[in-house]
């Protein structure tokens, strides 16, 4: 607190314990000033935190509040009406000219006279037509096996099994491949898959053989999943992410690594470097890397590229804790930036180095005017250690740290703007922890991120999924080949067990 000139000279005649009290209160002032400070900008943090939804930070929108503002959508309207545009190809429910089944309804009796109706004076009226589901109960196939004596050097030779029949009575591959595409690929919790299985096919299995079909699969793609990790090691460009899972009593982590081709999934117990080098991609990497701000990326000697749409949604927030210009100003020069380089890009073209130079010095004027804007914070006398900075303030110092990541897709054309390709192929595991909760055994968590490796691999591929499970239930996974120039189909199946 500052005095007047007069007010310090009153001060100055005054008795001295007079003095040492008003030397005293000031102190306490000073202290009650710093406290009132420190709690409103607790109190702004909590505000701010109550702000938060899936358009200013990383939390999804299956959390936004539902008793919140109205969330805008940050989605640019193509001013397209709703339903199929103009040039689409549209699929209608077209009748076939050989039906499968038919079926004459006919009359009885004369609805005049009620004599009864003779065949010969029927006269064909019209047809429809319905697409039904034919009833599919459980099919016992018997495998039985001869032997034949040979009338000319008496050699009795034994017929054989099939290779995938190895017990008295068993599962078929289809039967155990239709049960891992129901808990892996869409996710039926294991108690309702025995009551899908009971109700539609009239098949009793217990939840505990669901289990070990679902890891008698997953235990067959262990070459698969090093065949994915050779492959993505190889790759010009992945995306990389994580997030949390539960196994047993155990917070574990979900890590993936991919590209438009290829997903490899695993989890482990550690979300950082323990978790990374147990997926075994990154240690050995080393093209462009697209990921978070998560530190521990860092420590990997490949090419990094952060992801925009993280730091589109951080911005925002910035914008609408602070009114800040500066914020707005990013947001249209990334997204500016964004469409100069797909302008370029998509003509094979790279971007002008007189264009790369103007963009990035906007970029630096940008965080400089940003920092001057959000100072670091004073440290508090007598108290030790940093002081917590506001999002603001970090944010400006992350995107000044690593300017080149984060505009590496305006000078490398392989570079994407964003991972969201990771946070879409990470989307459908994590649905699975909001249904089901938990894995209740490593086993059965490895077993999942294989399966999931796998048909996730095999929809970008266009793979049938149900096919390529069966193989993989008979111990002979499908595994992409990408030295030809077209790639693999997969051969149904079918074909193989009637050649079985």
């Amino acid at each position: 607190m500052e005095f007047s000139d007069e007010e310090q000279e009153y001060i100055q005649k005054s008795h001295p314990i007079i003095i040492e009290i008003i030397s005293r209160l000031l102190a306490q002032l000073l202290l009650l000033r710093e406290e009132i400070c420190e709690l409103k900008s607790r109190v702004r943090d909590l505000e701010n935190r109550f702000n938060l939804n899936s358009t200013n930070s990383s939390i999804p929108p299956s959390k936004n509040p539902l008793n919140h503002k109205k969330i805008s959508n940050s989605r640019v309207s193509r001013g397209n009406r709703p339903g199929g545009q103009t040039g689409h190809i549209g699929t209608t429910l077209s009748p076939v000219e050989n039906p499968d089944i038919k079926i004459d309804h006919a009359p009885n009796v004369c609805s005049g006279c009620g004599a009864t109706v003779q065949t010969k004076l029927l006269q064909f009226l019209d047809e429809r037509q319905e697409a039904e589901i034919p009833p599919a109960t459980i099919l016992w196939i018997a495998h039985r096996i001869f032997s034949y004596h040979c009338p000319y050097c008496h050699t009795v030779t034994n017929g054989e099994f099939p290779r995938h029949i190895t017990q008295k009575v068993q599962y078929g591959v289809r039967l155990t491949a239709y049960v891992a595409y129901l808990s892996v690929y869409q996710l039926i919790p294991v108690k309702r898959l025995t009551h899908i299985l009971s109700d539609l096919h009239g098949c009793s299995i217990s939840p505990g053989t669901v289990i070990n079909m679902v890891e008698r699969v997953g235990g067959n793609l262990e070459g698969f999943t090093d065949k994915i990790r050779e492959l993505l090691i190889e790759s010009p460009v992945i995306h990389t992410d994580e997030t949390g899972m539960k196994v047993g009593k155990k917070k574990s982590w979900l890590h993936v690594a991919s590209t438009k081709l290829l997903t490899l999934y695993g989890i482990f117990g550690s979300r950082g470097h323990a978790g990374i080098e147990a997926l075994g991609v990154l240690p050995h990497y080393f093209g462009i890397a697209v990921h978070d701000f998560w530190d521990s990326y860092h420590k990997y000697p490949c090419n990094h590229a952060y992801c925009n749409a993280h730091i589109l949604r951080e911005l925002k927030r910035v914008e609408e804790e602070t009114k800040q210009d500066w914020a707005v100003r990013m947001r249209e020069l990334l997204l500016k930036a964004k469409k100069i380089s797909e302008i370029f890009h998509d003509k094979d073209k790279l971007v002008g180095p007189s264009l790369i130079k103007f963009l990035n010095e906007e970029y630096s004027n940008i965080i400089i005017e940003g920092m001057q804007a959000n100072p670091p914070p004073t440290p508090i006398k007598g108290k030790r250690g940093r002081r917590k900075q506001p999002h603001s303030r970090n944010l400006l110092e992350r995107m000044q740290n690593h300017q080149t990541e984060i505009l590496l897709f305006l000078t490398n054309p392989l570079a994407p703007f964003d991972n969201n390709l990771a946070e879409r192929d990470i989307r459908m595991p994590k649905l699975k922890m909001k249904i089901s909760g938990l894995f209740r055994s490593e086993k059965g968590a490895q077993a999942f991120s294989r399966i999931r490796s796998y048909v996730s691999t095999m929809q970008k591929n266009e793979i049938s999924i149900i096919d390529g499970l069966m193989k993989a239930t008979m111990g002979d996974p499908w595994i992409p080949d990408y030295s030809q120039k077209n790639h693999p189909t997969l051969v149904s199946t079918n074909q193989e067990l009637a050649l079985a």
